[in-house]
């Protein structure tokens, strides 16, 4: 039966006294075999996470704006400017307690001392209490003017005539109401919306 090399080297003296397998080996000219295959080695554990590196420097802060807010807020809106393209227009709703429409124009009496103003066809089915308000345009002659009514869709301008002129001209404004709100509401109710533009 063959020895093996192991076996064989714990029984010798030159193994014992040295306890050096290589020395051996290298002494009595044994003949060392190709290596065998190599194993599966196990993945070691995962290191530990490096420390988080610092800040970058921060951005520039851009320039904010607190827009209105409560009871006093307006409902504002831009456009563009008519006249200097650097510049936009801020305007703001015309607000009150009632869902409010208008209508304006220019008028003139050249006969007589009463002209017919005619509304949009539609006016008489899209509102209700309309009032009548008449500005005279100034052309050396001091003149008063007075308003009918709207019927049927129209209403008159009055004025005094006097000799040698005519009735003159005159600016026209027409308020109604669309709708009836309420104006005043408990704080219990369900508010929606947001800022100036929350409703009920």
């Amino acid at each position: 039966m063959l020895k093996t090399v192991e076996s064989y080297l714990l029984e010798t003296k030159y193994y014992r006294a040295n306890k050096c397998y290589n020395n051996y080996m290298s002494c009595n000219n044994y003949y060392i075999g190709p290596s065998g295959p190599s194993g599966i080695g196990i993945p070691g554990l995962v290191g530990a996470t490096g420390a988080t590196g610092p800040n970058g420097v921060q951005g520039p802060s851009q320039r904010g704006e607190t827009g209105p807010t409560g009871p006093a807020g307006l409902k504002s809106f831009i456009i563009e400017h008519p006249t200097n393209n650097n510049q936009y227009l801020v305007h703001v709703c015309l607000e009150g307690p009632e869902g409010g429409i208008y209508y304006k124009g220019v008028g003139a009496i050249s006969e007589g001392n009463s002209v017919t103003i005619l509304l949009p066809d539609y006016c008489r089915n899209f509102g209700y209490e309309y009032t009548v308000s008449i500005t005279g345009i100034y052309d050396g002659v001091l003149r008063s003017y007075a308003a009918s009514p709207i019927i049927n869709n129209q209403f008159q301008v009055f004025t005094e005539v006097y000799t040698d002129t005519k009735g003159g001209r005159f600016q026209w404004l027409v308020i109604g109401k669309r709708c009836d709100i309420d104006s005043e509401i408990d704080k219990g109710c369900e508010i929606k919306g947001q800022g100036p533009y929350a409703y009920t």
